[in-house]
């Protein structure tokens, strides 16, 4: 009997997913790493994923990312490979509070209606860049108010 064929994710998702993990791995999401850099991240941040549930070995995470990366709006991914990109995610970035696929998907949001899949990508990858200036926005502006605590203490204005 042959095997259901897994469905075609939307370019919105994939492209979400991806952006999200450039992020997490080159500290911006619009940037592409390496596949040197790929395997080595993923080697290095799967272990840590395990105690979450089924996750990818390094080389078919890496393998998924870059068939993300390069057509977003042709992905058959079976969820299970989903979950464990997701999964990843949950333990790297702090804004992705998702523990798997369904969640994930929750988190994302509806696709937007009447957009072609090359601008489903672009806007995927524009609304996590949003969420990158404001999570560095938060971190500088702790950094100040850390500093002008620390300089109250001391009885110094700032």
């Amino acid at each position: 009997m042959p095997r259901k064929p897994n469905p075609t994710h939307s370019a919105y998702y994939m492209g979400l997913l991806t952006s999200l993990l450039a992020w997490a791995i080159e500290d911006y999401p619009k940037n592409r790493p390496t596949d040197k850099k790929l395997l080595h991240w993923f080697s290095e941040k799967i272990p840590l994923c395990h105690h979450l549930g089924k996750v990818p070995t390094p080389e078919a995470a890496k393998k998924s990312y870059s068939k993300m990366w390069n057509s977003p709006w042709n992905c058959c991914f079976d969820t299970t490979t989903l979950d464990g990109l997701c999964r990843i995610l949950a333990m790297s970035l702090p804004i992705c509070d998702f523990k798997d696929y369904q969640t994930f998907l929750q988190w994302a949001g509806e696709v937007p209606e009447g957009v072609d899949e090359n601008e489903l990508v672009q806007i995927a990858q524009k609304m996590v860049i949003r969420e990158y200036h404001v999570e560095k926005t938060k971190g500088i502006f702790e950094t100040t108010a850390e500093k002008n605590a620390g300089f109250e203490r001391l009885g110094v204005a700032s």
